[in-house]
């Protein structure tokens, strides 16, 4: 059992919902801190979440899930910006959807919208946009 758990823990996407999991802490600390202390709207306080998980995000990512320390840094965060601001966009019409069309709770909302927009459709950015992974070599 605990080889088994050892050989997940060492596939990328594990690592990378590891990396999510803590980038999610942080994003939604930053959300509450928007709407609480800042006196934020919906949209703007989750877009402030997301901006701040995003960079926690792609460190660990970047370093924990995908161990790409030594590749070029600026290819990497000029794709990753993209796809951030792409999931921002898409982010941010849920929670408006969600909160002000349909008044969910916000905290409830974002958890749904991460889930959806971060976790299945960011772990899949991360491996084939912005920390592509080599082919391993054919062997013949």
């Amino acid at each position: 059992m605990g080889q088994r758990i050892r050989q997940v823990s060492e596939h990328w996407a594990a690592r990378s919902m590891g990396a999510g999991v803590v980038s999610t802490f942080v994003d939604v600390l930053a959300l509450l801190t928007g709407v609480r202390l800042l006196h934020l709207a919906a949209v703007p306080a989750a877009a402030l979440g997301v901006a701040v998980g995003s960079v926690v995000s792609f460190v660990l990512n970047k370093y924990v899930a995908f161990r790409a320390g030594a590749a070029p840094m600026l290819p990497q965060i000029l794709k990753y910006a993209g796809t951030v601001l792409v999931a921002m966009a898409v982010h941010a019409t849920l929670i408006w959807a969600f909160v002000d069309q349909w008044h969910a709770p916000l905290l409830a909302a974002k958890l749904v919208a991460d889930f959806f927009v971060f976790t299945v459709g960011g772990l899949w950015m991360m491996r084939f946009v912005v920390f592509r992974l080599k082919a391993p070599p054919a062997t013949g």
